[in-house]
């Protein structure tokens, strides 16, 4: 959908300078039009004015009028003044006809008036004539004044060219502000469109500068946490070697011992028990080996755990196994994290088996867990009511085949495997030696494991 608006976008910001460059030439060619047929009116008014004054003025209506009072025995005066009379209505006609609201027929009344007593006195000429009156007689008894109707004629023709005149002014006025809001609306489409691809542009590299960088970051991440394994590894491997070279030097020892023809039978069953005891720590070094290599480096499936709910059938469960006392303070909690339920299951399993392995089995073993939210992700603590890890060792204990009392069982694993797999989820763990007495672990997983 998102794609389909830009390309909406695009397309009206293309066709907007087209529709400008057609729509500007359409507007003026409109009003020329318009400019052209007000000319055109203004022209034609001025010709019939023209003809009108021509057929009433001199050669025209009044003159022949004249010359018919004045020679009686020339009838062609008063034909020619009675075709003058009936060309100049017709003008007037047309005149009126070239303004639509009616106006213009009462404005010419008096020069129509005008015209049609130049008729009527050119028929009772005749009779004037046949009563044989004195011309000047004939003169004072048809003499019309015609001045104001001349003067009418004049201030219409005026009126006319000045109304035309200001219609093509206002014409000019309309096109321009036309042309000037099509160009405004053109250009503030443009623009806005233009601005529009702009910041979805400039949206678009910053998602995928964003992008690249979370990319670059997560290779990091990734080189980061290859780097981290290939150190534990080479730790892991020198720790191991020699960890196996002091059983299988003790057990080619007692071996070559056993097999000695001066060794006595009691002799050689303590041997044998020897090679027995340095061959099943080889075997638990072996195992504690595989673990590692199989849940320490593999990649975690996480799903919705309602941590309440888990803590108490885990606890439940390894309460029941232990094999003393042992009590678990779980504070409540409401949260639901994303882990993988196995290994997370092996996280407080390795915890809680440390807690018992340096807390003597004449104490009562306390464990309390609580859980906190931050930001960006949960924080869960462990801590029981033992002696303690001594200061100086907190890096040491997670280090693959370290244990923090020499004497104890194990192999040095289970806070290993534990840092392994916090790290798989994007989490990590920390001893909290500042929280004493007894050993306080505290571990993070992100809210959203990547």
């Amino acid at each position: 959908m998102k794609n389909k608006i830009q390309n909406a976008l695009k397309i009206t910001l293309l066709a907007a300078p087209v529709v400008m460059l057609l729509a500007l030439p359409a507007i003026g060619l409109a009003y020329t039009r318009t400019l052209n047929t007000t000319k055109d009116s203004v022209s034609e008014a001025m010709q019939l004015a023209l003809a009108f004054n021509s057929e009433t003025g001199y050669g025209g209506l009044i003159h022949n009028f004249k010359n018919a009072v004045l020679r009686p025995d020339e009838s062609q005066y008063r034909e020619a003044a009675e075709n003058n009379a009936i060309r100049a209505l017709q003008l007037l006609d047309q005149l009126e006809a070239m303004t639509s609201d009616g106006s213009a027929a009462r404005r010419l009344q008096p020069t129509r008036d005008m015209v049609i007593a130049y008729a009527r006195r050119i028929e009772g000429l005749q009779a004037l004539n046949g009563a044989e009156l004195p011309a000047t007689e004939v003169d004072e008894m048809v003499r019309y004044d015609d001045t104001a109707a001349l003067d009418n004629l004049q201030n219409f023709q005026n009126e006319f060219v000045t109304r035309l005149q200001n219609e093509m002014a206002t014409d000019i006025r309309a096109m321009l502000i036309w042309l000037l809001a099509v160009e405004l609306v053109g250009t503030t489409i443009i623009l806005g469109i233009g601005f529009l691809l702009y910041t979805e542009r400039k949206k678009r590299n910053a998602r995928k500068l964003a992008q690249q960088q979370q990319m670059l970051e997560r290779q990091q991440k990734v080189s980061e946490d290859l780097r981290r394994v290939n150190e534990s590894l080479n730790r892991f491997s020198a720790i191991a070697a020699h960890d196996l070279k002091s059983p299988s030097r003790q057990i080619k020892a007692f071996s070559e011992m056993a097999m000695s023809e001066d060794t006595t039978d009691l002799e050689r069953k303590e041997y044998l028990d020897a090679i027995h005891k340095s061959a099943s720590n080889m075997q638990d070094i072996v195992s504690s080996l595989l673990e590692f290599s199989q849940r320490g480096f593999s990649a975690p499936e996480p799903t919705t755990i309602e941590l309440s709910q888990y803590l108490n059938e885990l606890t439940e469960s390894i309460a029941r196994q232990s094999g003393r006392n042992l009590r678990f303070d779980i504070q409540p909690t409401y949260a639901s994290i994303e882990a993988d339920p196995a290994l997370l299951e092996r996280v407080f399993a390795n915890l809680i088996d440390n807690s018992k392995k340096y807390v003597p089995e004449s104490t009562d073993l306390t464990i309390e867990i609580a859980h906190r939210e931050e930001a960006d992700r949960h924080i869960i603590m462990l801590r029981d009511n033992g002696p303690g890890v001594p200061d100086g060792l907190e890096d040491y204990v997670f280090e693959p085949l370290r244990r923090g009392h020499s004497a104890k069982e194990g192999q040095g694993i289970g806070l290993a495997l534990v840092r392994s797999i916090l790290r798989a989820h994007g989490g990590n763990i920390s001893l909290r030696n500042d929280l004493k007495p007894g050993a306080a672990f505290e571990f993070w997983i992100p809210k959203i494991v990547a």
